[in-house]
């Protein structure tokens, strides 16, 4: 019995794409788009489970908080778009400012038109400039891959590092 129950623990660590990934609204509202239709959500929503993929829309002053279970979580103040999966995927179309965490396996964090991240051990800060433009910084972990959207160039951003990025103008 227990080495069964240790080949069952020793599978769940090794497989972290198979945790569940939560949604809820801190202040403010948001709107969920799923396959079963658009839902809106507040603080009394509590806790979400969010089926692959996910579309949420949240306004002004509007905090969330996303949960991929004993991998990552994001807090994300509005007003907000993002895109949630499939899999381990954040798509941060637009944000005030968010927090985004991994303690085990990795994340893929797109943000906007600007920059692809993978993140695995480690935080990062984001918040747009008032210019359009965007300031990431590595909060500690592992240094960080960064790709610049469509481009082949990456840059390394190291712990404590700071970088801004320009929004690629979209294409006409």
């Amino acid at each position: 019995m227990l080495a069964h129950a240790l080949l069952v623990f020793a599978a769940w660590m090794a497989a972290p794409g198979t945790d569940a990934v939560s949604l809820r609204v801190v202040t403010g509202r948001a709107e969920l788009a799923t396959a079963d239709g658009v839902r809106t959500l507040t603080p009394s929503s509590g806790a979400v489970e969010l089926s692959d993929p996910t579309y949420a829309e949240a306004g002004a002053l509007s905090e969330l908080e996303l949960r991929w279970s004993g991998v990552a979580s994001a807090e994300i103040e509005g007003p907000a778009a993002l895109e949630v999966g499939p899999g381990e995927r954040l798509h941060l179309v637009r944000f005030h400012r968010a927090e985004v965490e991994v303690r085990r396996g990795s994340l893929t964090l797109l943000v906007g038109e600007a920059c692809v991240l993978e993140l695995s051990g480690g935080a990062v800060s984001l918040r747009e400039l008032p210019e359009g433009g965007l300031e990431l910084r590595n909060r500690g972990g592992r240094a960080l891959r960064v790709r610049l959207s469509g481009s082949s160039r990456e840059r390394t951003l190291e712990p404590g590092e700071t970088v801004r990025l320009r929004r690629r103008a979209p294409a006409a």
